[in-house]
């Protein structure tokens, strides 16, 4: 029977109709990934898994492979079993044989082998140190991969560990497959398996470094191993990665996915996922510990609001970084000693820093304390920065009332005129934007038309 999806044949092979049910459009709108048929080409997307890898093989014979286009061993569905390990292994022992043979070429096949085997043994002396592939076994006995592990030299691929198999799997796939496949959007599906997180992080690293320039690599994952050093990569290339967040969307509905805002707000949703109970015990690598009442034991709406703002504004550029709201000054000072103690005691690699408003300060007394490791605002207070000329003008523009900017400009500067005729400083804007009314005030002018 000819399955059908609506009124439309469906290819007998698809079973399902899943080329009649997608529709890709890419970015780029003169890439066209279909095939004369209309349909998805094969060389569009490469779909990975290392859960279901061979766990062993063992070649009698050596036999033709199909170009890498035309390859019918790989899987349909990500369910079903990979075969790449020993389909990859006939790959290589067919191009060592064809070199073999070709005589314009050096007759010696050992030299013939490590031309084949130097970029992946390579890569897997980066990943894992001490395991490097050290040959191929003669497919008339048994083919197979040999390993050098530590002192240990003819190491059979079957007796490697799990992880080790699949971070093989891996490297080797992309090794033998992107020079056809390069322009291609390569897809894997949990890369980490029995790997401490170390490895996780190498292993990504050497994916990406292997990838073409027009391919893409499209990874589902929790690895802590494998997030972090996605970070790693985020922070050198900003342009090149991004991340996505599945959580609280309803894929039985239409859902239309944006690049996550990558600061410390995410990375706590990745920890508690990975994580979970122990999601809190993963330390920032800086903690900056500011003015504000402590968050336990703040009453008020205002109460952690320069840790607030500061997360906001350094929650992208400095993700890995906590800021700790711990009073006035004097709280700062004297509690930041013994908290430090305690932070770099759990988290060795922690940094710290205190950071307060430079308020009614002397430059002899600012010198001092900068001397002693403390940080200082520049301005009076963190109110001078958000409520700037500069500030309320880009505000004006951004909610359609540019043409506000001067009455909002004059206002500020009428309500610091009056603040400091009450004895208040003449640049005590935190003092404005708190007291009754005055917030109201300038919001009202900002906001009156938007």
């Amino acid at each position: 029977m000819n399955p059908k999806v609506g009124s439309e044949p469906v290819n007998p092979s698809d079973t399902w109709g899943f080329h009649k049910k997608l529709a890709i459009k890419f970015h780029d709108s003169s890439f066209d990934p279909t095939n004369q048929s209309g349909e998805i080409g094969q060389k569009a997307f490469y779909m990975r898994t290392a859960y279901r890898n061979e766990p062993d093989f063992s070649a009698q014979s050596i036999t033709p492979t199909q170009g890498l286009l035309e390859d019918h061993k790989r899987p349909q569905l990500m369910m079903h079993q990979e075969l790449r390990v020993s389909d990859n292994y006939a790959r290589m022992v067919n191009a060592v044989t064809e070199k073999v043979f070709d005589y314009t070429r050096d007759p010696l096949a050992s030299e013939m082998r490590n031309q084949e085997l130097t970029p992946i043994r390579e890569a897997m002396g980066r990943v894992f140190g001490d395991l490097v592939p050290d040959g191929l076994s003669s497919p008339t006995v048994s083919g197979t991969f040999l390993f050098e592990k530590g002192k240990s030299k003819g190491f059979k691929y079957k007796n490697l560990s799990g992880g080790e198999k699949a971070a093989f799997d891996l490297l080797l796939d992309f090794y033998m497959k992107t020079p056809v496949f390069n322009d291609t959007v390569f897809c894997i599906d949990e890369p980490k398996l029995h790997m401490h997180s170390k490895l996780q992080a190498k292993l990504l690293e050497e994916l990406y470094g292997r990838l073409p320039p027009n391919c893409q690599m499209w990874i589902s994952t929790h690895s802590i191993g494998m997030m972090r050093q996605a970070m790693e990569i985020w922070k050198r290339n900003h342009d090149e990665v991004i991340f996505l967040d599945f959580e609280g969307h309803d894929f039985d509905r239409a859902v239309h996915l944006q690049p996550v805002k990558v600061d410390r707000q995410f990375w706590k949703r990745v920890f508690t996922v990975a994580l979970d109970d122990l999601a809190e015990l993963v330390g920032p690598s800086e903690v900056v510990f500011c003015e504000g009442r402590p968050e336990n034991k703040g009453r008020r709406a205002t109460s952690t609001f320069d840790a607030d703002i500061y997360r906001r504004i350094f929650g992208t550029t400095h993700p890995d970084t906590e800021f700790i709201p711990l009073g006035g000054t004097t709280d700062i000072e004297k509690n930041v000693v013994l908290l430090d103690n305690v932070f770099t005691q759990m988290f060795t690699t922690m940094k710290t820093w205190k950071l307060i408003d430079r308020d009614d300060r002397s430059d002899e007394n600012i010198k001092e304390m900068r001397e002693h490791g403390t940080r200082i605002l520049n301005r009076r207070d963190l109110e001078n920065y958000l409520w700037d000329d500069e500030v309320l003008t880009a505000l004006c523009k951004t909610t359609n009332n540019a043409n506000k900017t001067q009455e909002v400009l004059a206002l500020k500067a009428q309500l610091l005129s009056e603040a400091k005729s009450k004895g208040y400083s003449a640049d005590d804007v935190k003092y404005i934007s708190r007291s009754s009314g005055r917030l109201a005030a300038i919001s009202a002018r900002i906001t009156a038309s938007s």
